[in-house]
């Protein structure tokens, strides 16, 4: 077993690859005031209509449809694991949160597929 990485090794931000034994997997280091997603004026809910490039259109529970453009380093994930953009799948329940200063810039996407519910968000 390997020692745990100390000191200016680990920043909140960084991408860590880890190995597995049958994949490698990409993921962000953690930080426990990060493991909810803040609610908020900034949080969307609704269905996946496409994901094309960076463009993310989703409808809202009343159908109305919103794009939004994938931030660089959003967080994504796909039933509670980190996944990629093209994971995304039309017709999948999300969970979208948007930088505060702009609400077109999502730098957050939690997809459903399998699961029934989103894991609350709210404290």
């Amino acid at each position: 077993m390997l020692p745990p990485l100390e000191g200016s090794c680990i920043l909140l931000g960084k991408e860590i690859l880890m190995s597995t034994i049958n994949e490698e997997k990409k993921v962000a280091a953690q930080d426990p005031a990060l493991n909810k997603m803040e609610c908020g004026s900034n949080t969307f809910e609704g269905r996946i209509v496409s994901v094309i490039d960076s463009k993310l259109t989703m409808k809202n529970k009343e159908g109305k449809e919103y794009s939004h453009i994938l931030a660089t380093d959003a967080t994504l994930t796909c039933d509670g694991t980190v996944c990629k953009a093209e994971n995304l799948k039309a017709g999948s329940r999300i969970r979208v949160t948007t930088t505060k200063a702009d609400r077109n810039v999502a730098i957050g996407v939690e997809s459903l597929d399998k699961n029934a519910e989103f894991e609350e968000c709210c404290s």
